[in-house]
C-alpha cells in the first residue's frame, strides 16, 4: 500500500495503550507499544498511525479493524480541540506581535504554529474518518468523495445527503439526469448579448410574454429599460433581487448594495408605472446573516431560461463569464425553483428581509456608501427611471437634476470632499466627486434616513395585494424534449456539492477550470484527482487576481496548494477597456472530456454551504452539436491559458532569493513570507498593467472618433461595451499595445523568473 508522510506529529497522548498494542499486533512490530509515534495518510485520507513499512507485514483483511480502533481512539482526543485550538489562536497572536522581534523567536513560534496545526488536523482527520466509516457504511465510495470530506469541515448530515445525490447523479437512467434538451453554451460577451436579446424580445412582443428575472446584482439601465417596456406593454414581469446589506470596511459599515438595491426598485417601479412584480428575497429569513448572499443569476423569457454566472450590471458583460440559454425540461426545471424562491420571500416584512440593519443603519455614524452608491441614492430620490445609452458624466448629471427637482442634494445626504477647496461644499464639489467614479463617502444622518426610509416604503409596497397579485405562480415553460441535451440542475448546498464533485471524479482525460474564487478544499480535490489519475491526466486553473483592500487575495491559499502540489495555475491578466473598470474573471466553470459545470456558485466554502446558488451540469453526448460544444468551452479556455494569463512559480523565486541561508527554522519561514509577497508583488503589477492598457484604449478611442460611433451601433444592439470596443481596436491592436506598455513587460519578466 503506497504511503504520504504528512507530517511528523507526535502522538503518544492522543493513542491509548490498546490501541498501540493492536497495532503492534496487526503489524509484527512491538515497538510501536512505545515511544513516539508519526502520523502518516494513504494516499486515500486514511489515517494509518504508525510508520509507513508496518503495512508491508499486515495482513489487508485485519487493516480495517486496526484502523477502526486507531480512529477511535483519535476521536476520544477530540477532547483536547478546545485546548489545541486555544494554543493555535495564541500562537498566531504571538507571531503577530513578533514581526518586529528577532527572527529565531518568529521561526520557533512558527515552527510550533505549525505543529500545532498539525496536531488539531491530525485529531479532526481522524475523527471525520470515523464519521465517514458511518457514513460510507460498506458501500465503495471514490475516494474524490472521501477526501473532500475528511480533509475538510463539510457537515456530517448534508455529507450523506451529498453522496445520496451523487450515487444518483451517476446512474444515467437517474431521474436527476433530465433529458431532451436544447443547450446553447454561452462564453464571454454572448452571455451579455443573449440576455439583452431575451429581454428585448419579450419588450417589442410583450402581449401574453412571461418573464422571470432573478438576480443579485441588477443596475443595469439597459436591462431595467427592457424590463420596465416590457412590463408596461402588457408582459407578466416578476424580479426577485438580493436585499443587499451593510457590509464590514475596515472601521466603517458600507452601505453600497442596500443603495444599489433600493434605485433598482425604484427604477422598476416607475420605469414599468407600476405593472412589474418586484420582489426583495427574504435573506434574513431564508439564509439567517447578513453576510450570506442571494447570488444567483437567471432570466427566463417564455419557454428560454438564461442561466450563469454573470449579474446584469452595466459592466457585467465585460467579464469573462460563462452561462447557457436551455429550452426542455431543465428549463421547467429552473422556473419551478425561481417561484420556490418567490414563495420564499413574498410578502415578508422589513425584519424578514433585512433583520436588524435598518435599524443600525439609523443608529450608527460610520456608515458610508461608494460614489456609485451614492448616485444610486440620487437616482432613487427621482420619479423617473434610468435612462440606457447614457455615458457616466451624462448619467451623473441627470441623477442630480432629477433629485434636486424632489428637494434632495448629494451634501445633503453624504460628508461630500471639498474639492476646489474653496470653504463650501456645492453641487460642483458634489459633481466632481460623483463623476470620479471611485472613493467612499459617510452618510449623513439625513442620508441614512433616506436609505432606510426608502427601504422600508419599499418593502410595504411590495406587499400591497395588487403587486403580490403579480407575483403569483403562472405558466410554466414547456417540458417537451426540444433536444438531446441532458442536464442535472443543483438547486440545494448538497446538490450543488455533490456536482462539483461528480464532475471531478467522472473526468478521464482532463479538467479545465475559470473560476473567481478557488478555495483549499476545492484545490485539494483536483489534485487528489490527479494523483490518483497518472501522469497523463491534466489539469489546468485560471484564478481571477482580485485584491483585497489590503493587497492580499482571496485566491492565495488555493493558488498556494496546487502550485506545491504541480497543477498548472495561472493569474488572469485582461485588457481593460478603460482604466477604471476592473474586468474580471468572473467564471465559475469546470470543464472535463465529459461534462462541464457552470453556475453561480463560486468554488469555495461560503457559496457551497452559505449562500443561496445555483449550478448545472451538462453531459456531453456523442453526437455533432456535443462536440460542438465541447470545442466552443476548449478554444475559450486555450485563449483564457494562452494569451489572457500568466504564471509566477512563488517558491522557485523564494528560494532562490534565500538559497545562500543555512538550512532550518529561520529559512522556512523567510520563504513561506517570501512567497506572499512574490503572490500580492505580481497581482499589484497585474493591476498596473490593467489600468495602463485601459488608458492606452482610452486613448485609441480619443484620436479615432469613429471608433466612438461603431461602438454606440453595436451597444445598441446589445453587445457589451467592452467587449464591443476591444474587438473594434482588434486583436493586432492590443497585442501591439500590449508589448509597449512597460507595466507588460515587467509581468513576463516576472513570471518567466525560474
Amino acid at each position: 500500500m503506497e504511503t504520504r508522510n504528512v507530517g511528523k506529529t507526535p502522538l503518544p497522548p492522543v493513542l491509548t495503550a490498546a490501541a498501540r498494542r493492536s497495532l503492534a499486533a496487526h503489524s509484527g512490530k512491538a515497538e510501536l507499544v512505545n515511544g513516539p509515534l508519526d502520523l502518516y495518510i494513504t494516499t486515500s485520507g486514511k489515517p494509518l498511525g504508525a510508520d509507513p513499512n508496518f503495512v508491508d507485514t499486515m495482513e489487508t483483511a485485519s487493516l480495517p479493524e486496526a484502523m477502526a480502533e486507531v480512529a477511535r481512539d483519535l476521536n476520544e482526543a477530540g477532547a483536547d480541540l478546545p485546548a489545541l485550538k486555544l494554543q493555535r489562536k495564541n500562537l498566531r497572536s504571538e507571531l503577530k506581535e513578533a514581526r518586529d522581534g528577532p527572527l529565531k523567536d518568529q521561526a520557533r513560534l512558527h515552527v510550533t504554529l505549525q505543529e500545532t496545526q498539525e496536531q488539531l488536523q491530525a485529531v479532526e482527520r481522524a475523527k471525520r474518518q470515523n464519521q465517514w466509516s458511518a457514513l460510507a457504511g460498506k458501500e465503495k465510495i471514490s475516494s474524490t468523495f472521501e477526501n473532500y470530506f475528511t480533509t475538510g469541515r463539510h457537515p456530517v448530515k448534508e455529507m450523506g445527503e451529498v453522496l445520496k445525490v451523487a450515487h444518483e447523479l451517476a446512474d444515467p437512467n437517474s431521474g436527476r439526469r433530465l433529458k431532451g434538451n436544447s443547450i446553447e453554451v454561452l462564453t464571454r460577451g454572448e452571455v451579455w448579448q443573449k440576455k439583452m436579446e431575451l429581454m428585448e424580445q419579450a419588450a417589442s412582443s410583450p402581449k401574453g410574454a412571461r418573464v422571470d428575472a432573478e438576480y443579485f446584482e441588477l443596475s443595469s439601465p439597459d436591462a431595467l429599460e427592457k424590463l420596465s417596456r416590457a412590463a408596461r406593454g402588457g408582459a407578466n414581469v416578476r424580479v426577485l433581487i438580493d436585499s443587499g446589506r451593510l457590509q464590514a470596511d475596515g472601521e466603517n459599515l458600507d452601505a453600497s448594495s442596500l443603495a444599489n438595491r433600493l434605485s433598482t426598485v425604484k427604477s422598476l417601479e416607475n420605469g414599468s408605472r407600476g405593472q412589474a412584480g418586484v420582489q426583495f428575497f427574504a435573506n434574513q429569513e431564508v439564509l439567517g446573516s447578513r453576510g450570506d448572499l442571494m447570488h444567483r443569476k437567471l432570466l427566463r423569457v417564455n419557454d428560454t431560461v438564461l442561466f450563469g454566472g454573470m449579474n446584469a450590471n452595466s459592466g457585467s458583460g465585460e467579464n469573462v463569464d460563462n452561462g447557457m440559454t436551455m429550452q426542455g425540461p431543465a428549463a421547467r426545471n429552473q422556473a419551478e425553483g425561481f417561484q420556490r424562491d418567490l414563495d420564499r420571500s413574498a410578502g415578508r416584512d422589513v425584519q424578514q428581509i433585512f433583520g436588524s440593519q435598518l435599524k443600525d443603519l439609523r443608529e450608527k455614524e460610520n456608515v458610508t456608501v461608494s460614489t456609485l452608491g451614492l448616485l444610486s441614492l440620487l437616482e432613487a430620490s427621482g420619479t423617473q427611471t434610468q435612462k440606457p445609452g447614457k455615458r457616466y458624466p451624462e448619467r451623473v448629471e441627470s441623477a442630480m437634476e432629477s433629485a434636486a427637482f424632489q428637494g434632495v442634494k448629494a451634501q445633503d445626504l453624504a460628508n461630500i470632499p471639498d474639492s476646489d477647496k474653496d470653504g463650501k461644499i456645492t453641487d460642483a464639489d458634489a459633481k466632481a466627486f460623483l463623476v470620479k467614479g471611485h472613493g467612499s463617502v459617510q452618510l449623513t444622518e439625513r442620508g441614512r434616513e433616506f436609505l432606510a426610509g426608502g427601504l422600508e416604503a419599499a418593502v410595504e409596497r411590495m406587499n400591497g395585494k395588487e403587486r403580490q397579485e403579480k407575483l403569483q405562480a403562472g405558466e410554466l415553460p414547456s417540458d417537451k424534449k426540444v433536444g438531446t441535451d441532458t442536464v442535472a440542475v443543483g438547486d440545494t448546498s448538497a446538490e450543488r456539492t455533490a456536482m462539483l464533485l461528480h464532475t471531478i471524479d467522472t473526468a478521464e482525460k482532463r479538467i479545465d477550470v475559470s473560476a473567481f474564487v478557488v478555495s483549499e478544499e476545492v484545490a485539494r480535490a483536483l489534485v487528489e484527482k490527479k494523483d490518483r489519475s497518472g501522469p497523463d491526466f491534466q489539469v489546468r486553473v485560471v484564478l481571477d487576481p482580485g485584491m483585497y483592500g489590503y493587497g492580499g487575495t482571496p485566491n492565495e491559499v488555493g493558488y498556494r496548494y496546487l502550485e506545491d502540489h504541480g497543477v498548472p495555475v495561472k493569474w488572469a491578466v485582461l485588457d481593460r477597456s478603460n482604466p477604471e473598470h476592473d474586468r474580471k474573471v468572473h467564471a465559475k466553470l469546470m470543464v472535463t472530456d465529459k461534462m462541464m459545470l457552470t453556475g453561480s456558485t463560486n468554488f469555495s466554502s461560503k457559496a457551497l454551504r452559505a449562500n443561496w446558488e445555483l449550478s448545472d451540469v451538462v453531459y456531453f453526448g456523442e453526437d455533432e452539436k456535443s462536440k460542438d460544444k465541447q470545442d466552443e468551452l476548449s478554444q475559450d479556455f486555450s485563449r483564457l491559458w494562452d494569451r489572457e494569463a500568466m504564471s509566477i512559480n512563488t517558491r522557485a523565486i523564494a528560494e532562490r532569493k534565500y538559497a545562500e541561508e543555512p538550512a532550518g527554522p529561520e529559512k522556512d519561514l523567510l520563504i513561506d513570507r517570501e512567497r506572499g509577497r512574490n503572490i500580492r508583488g505580481f497581482l499589484r503589477g497585474i493591476e498596473n498593467y490593467e489600468r495602463a492598457i485601459g488608458s492606452r484604449v482610452q486613448d485609441e478611442v480619443s484620436t479615432r472618433p469613429e471608433l466612438q460611433f461603431n461602438l454606440e451601433q453595436h451597444v445598441a444592439q446589445g453587445e457589451s461595451r467592452g467587449y464591443a470596443l476591444l474587438d473594434l481596436i482588434g486583436e493586432e491592436k492590443m497585442q501591439a499595445m500590449r508589448t509597449e506598455t512597460p507595466a507588460y513587460q515587467k509581468l513576463l519578466a516576472m513570471s518567466e523568473t525560474p
